[in-house]
C-alpha cells in the first residue's frame, strides 16, 4: 500500500506557531456569535471559518490531515480526499471507519480511538435532532450531504465483512465492489441506455429563417447554445438549470453525457408560419429510425430564431443570458379541425431548456406515463413556461413529479 505523505517537514515548534495562529482566528471569528442560530437562521451568513467550527473542524488543516491517514490508515490523505470518494457515485470507501468519519463530518478528535464514541454520540443528536444536529445539517454542502448518505448506505455491508476481508478490501483499493450492492437503482431508460442502447436523443430540425439568417455559420451557432446551456455562473451554480435538472444532476451523469447522440440536423426546412410541416414530415421519416439507436419517435426538436439570443455572440458570459431553450413537438398532435390550437393554447410542442433535453424530459417522453400537454401544463407554471423537471438533491437517481 501506498502511504500518503504529510505536507512538507516542519518542527514541532513551527507546526505550534501555526496551530495557535490559527486557533486564535477561530477564536476570533466564533466567540461571541451563537453559530447554532446564525445557521439555523440563514447558513449562508456564516463565514467558512465558521462553518467549520461548527461542523467540529481543527482549525489546523495539518491537523484534519493527521486525524483522516491515522483513521483511514493513509488510505486518505485529507478531509477533502475523504469526501470526494465518498460522494461520488462509486463511492469508495474501503472500512467502517472510514463511513463513521465521514459520517461524523470529519470532526477533530484527540485521538482515532475515539472514534466509535463520537460515531455513537452523533446518532444520538441525529435521533433527537437537537439544534446543534440540524445547524450541521444547514451548513453541509451537498458534497459533505451525498458523501454521508453514501456513507450511511454503506456502514452496515461493510460491517458484515471481516478483519481478513477488510484488509483486503483496502489493500485493493476495492470499497466500489461493495457500493455496488447498495447502490440506489436507476430508472429502466437510464439503465436501458447503459446496458443496452449506448446511445440516445432526439431527431433536431430547425426553421428555414434559422438557415437563411444564419448560412454556414450556424454551426458555430449550435455550438455556442449547447455552451450556454451548459455554462455556470462563479455564485450560486447549484441553483442553475443545468445543476438542479440537466443531465449532471442525475446519479451516474458521466455514463449518459457519454451516451448523448451526436447532433444531427434534418435537411427538411420549414417557414416558422408552417412548423405543422414539419410534423407531417416526421411521421413519414420515423419508421426508418433505428430501434437501437434511442431517438425518440414521439417527439423531436424545432430550432426557430426566436430560440436564439440576440446577444448569443457578444455577451461576456454565457451564463449571463436567459435559459436558451428549443422546441420539443409531440409528433402525434392534430390540432382541432380549422385551428391551430386547442382552446387552452396547446399548439402541440412546449419549450424545454437544452440543459435538460437530455435529462428528465427524456424520461417522461420515453416512459410515454404522461403526454406532451400534460408537460406544457407544468411548463406555464415556470416563469418563462419552459419544461423543467428537477433531479432531487439527496436522491440523484430520482425526480420530483413530471407533471
Amino acid at each position: 500500500m501506498t502511504t500518503r505523505s504529510l505536507p512538507p517537514r516542519m518542527s514541532k515548534e513551527k507546526h505550534a506557531e501555526r496551530r495557535k495562529g490559527l486557533m486564535e482566528y477561530r477564536r476570533e471569528v466564533t466567540e461571541g456569535f451563537d453559530l447554532v442560530a446564525m445557521a439555523l437562521e440563514n447558513p449562508k451568513q456564516l463565514s467558512e471559518q465558521q462553518r467549520l467550527a461548527l461542523l467540529g473542524r481543527a482549525p489546523y488543516t495539518y491537523d484534519q490531515m493527521v486525524l483522516v491517514q491515522k483513521v483511514t490508515n493513509n488510505r486518505f490523505g485529507s478531509a477533502a480526499s475523504l469526501v470526494s470518494a465518498a460522494y461520488n457515485w462509486y463511492c469508495n470507501l474501503d472500512s467502517p471507519a472510514d463511513c463513521k468519519l465521514m459520517l461524523c463530518d470529519v470532526r477533530h478528535l484527540d485521538d482515532p480511538s475515539q472514534l466509535d464514541a463520537e460515531y455513537a454520540a452523533q446518532l444520538r443528536a441525529e435521533a433527537e435532532q437537537t439544534p446543534e444536529e440540524r445547524a450541521r445539517e444547514a451548513v453541509r454542502t451537498l458534497s459533505e450531504k451525498r458523501a454521508r448518505r453514501n456513507a450511511r448506505r454503506l456502514l452496515p455491508e461493510l460491517e458484515k465483512l471481516t478483519a481478513e476481508e477488510l484488509h483486503e478490501l483496502a489493500e485493493k483499493r476495492a470499497g466500489s465492489t461493495i457500493w455496488r450492492r447498495v447502490e440506489p437503482a436507476l430508472p429502466e431508460w437510464i439503465n436501458d441506455i447503459m446496458t443496452r442502447l449506448f446511445h440516445y436523443g432526439f431527431a433536431y430540425y430547425r426553421s428555414k429563417e434559422v438557415s437563411d439568417r444564419f448560412g454556414d455559420k450556424f454551426e458555430a451557432v449550435w455550438k455556442r447554445l449547447e455552451r450556454q446551456a451548459s455554462s455556470i455562473p462563479p455564485y450560486d451554480g447549484q441553483e442553475t438549470i443545468v445543476c438542479r435538472a440537466g443531465v449532471f444532476s442525475i446519479y451516474k451523469s458521466g455514463c449518459l453525457e457519454s451516451a448523448i447522440n451526436e447532433v444531427e440536423w434534418s435537411e427538411y426546412q420549414a417557414t416558422e408560419d408552417d412548423l405543422s410541416s414539419i410534423r407531417r414530415h416526421f411521421q413519414g421519416a420515423r419508421d426508418k429510425i433505428d430501434p437501437d439507436s434511442g431517438i425518440l419517435t414521439n417527439t423531436f426538436i424545432v430550432l426557430t430564431l426566436e430560440c436564439i439570443h440576440r446577444d448569443l455572440f457578444t455577451a461576456e458570459e454565457l451564463s449571463d443570458l436567459p435559459t436558451c431553450w428549443v422546441w420539443a413537438y409531440d409528433a402525434d398532435w392534430e390540432p382541432p379541425p380549422g385551428a391551430q390550437a386547442d382552446d387552452d393554447g396547446y399548439e402541440g410542442r412546449v419549450k424545454v431548456p437544452i440543459a435538460c433535453l437530455h435529462a428528465w424530459f427524456y424520461g417522461a417522453r420515453v416512459e410515454a406515463e404522461y403526454d406532451m400537454k400534460q408537460l406544457w401544463k407544468k411548463a406555464q407554471s415556470h416563469p418563462e413556461q419552459l419544461y423543467v423537471c428537477c433531479t432531487l438533491p439527496l436522491e440523484e437517481w430520482n425526480h420530483e413529479p413530471y407533471v
